[in-house]
């Protein structure tokens, strides 16, 4: 559900490089299409994750590893 609207707003924002979302609980990282990334962060409680934007490109880490 997430992936079709963030790859239907990537139609219309071509210029947009990550589209990243919160409270879904399970962390996610997928490319949309050649420019656009899909980032679900996961959560804080069982999966340790959250996400660094540095020098222009967004990851997800994990807490203790």
């Amino acid at each position: 559900m997430l992936f079709n609207y963030a790859k239907d707003m990537a139609g219309s924002f071509p210029d947009v490089d990550y589209f990243v979302f919160g409270h879904r609980h399970m962390p996610v990282t997928t490319k949309i299409n050649d420019k656009a990334t899909l980032i679900i962060l996961g959560d804080w409680i069982s999966h340790f994750s959250y996400g660094v934007f540095q020098n222009g490109k967004f990851r997800l880490e994990r807490f203790g590893g």
